[in-house]
């Protein structure tokens, strides 16, 4: 089993943990699930995924805690920030300090998540081929960049196939692509 397969294995596990412990069922919840378990295995105070399509639709999916989940509606509310900016250039952005020089690139949404106790935050973008779904936030309550090793585990593929109704990204089959999140 190669080290890609080891960290999907430790993540579907992680996941199935919560499905045994309860919480909301179906996609919302293994969502949420995903973003806790991302929390606990990256260098981060939190985790969350907003679902984006390219009409102009929007909205948090899920987060692993209350200020993620504010961080995600601030973004949508405020119509700036790493979230938006990853989706609209299919690239990752990555802020490893909100405190210096990003209220040029975004004036409410940088104060404002600082105000949160948020330092740094990085946007990673969710793509099944060319069609792109949403963004996965990952922050943190203190300044620095993820490591080059915290950056390949989070880049790896997202076993989505573990996640119940993933069939209907398919058609049914269960064979369509897996989520894949575009990496730095």
């Amino acid at each position: 089993m190669s080290g890609s397969d080891e960290q999907i294995a430790v993540v579907r596990a992680l996941i199935a943990q919560g499905d045994l412990a309860g919480g909301p069922p179906g996609v919302v919840g293994w969502l949420r699930r995903l973003c806790i378990v991302a929390a606990q295995t990256l260098p981060a105070s939190g985790v969350g995924v907003s679902l984006m399509g390219d009409d102009g639709s929007r909205g948090v999916a899920a987060a692993s805690d209350l200020v993620g989940e504010i961080l995600e509606e601030l973004q949508f509310a405020l119509g700036e920030g790493p979230c938006i900016d990853a989706f609209a250039s299919r690239r990752p952005v990555l802020e490893p300090d909100l405190g210096k020089g990003t209220a040029a690139r975004w004036p409410a949404y940088a104060p404002a998540a600082h105000a949160h106790g948020v330092c740094a935050v990085f946007a990673f973008p969710l793509q099944v081929g060319a069609a792109r779904l949403g963004v996965i936030d990952v922050y943190r309550r203190s300044p620095g960049l993820l490591s080059p090793e915290s950056l390949g585990r989070k880049s790896s593929v997202i076993p989505w196939r573990a996640c119940p109704s993933a069939r209907s990204l398919d058609g049914g089959s269960g064979s369509g692509g897996d989520v894949r999140v575009v990496s730095a």
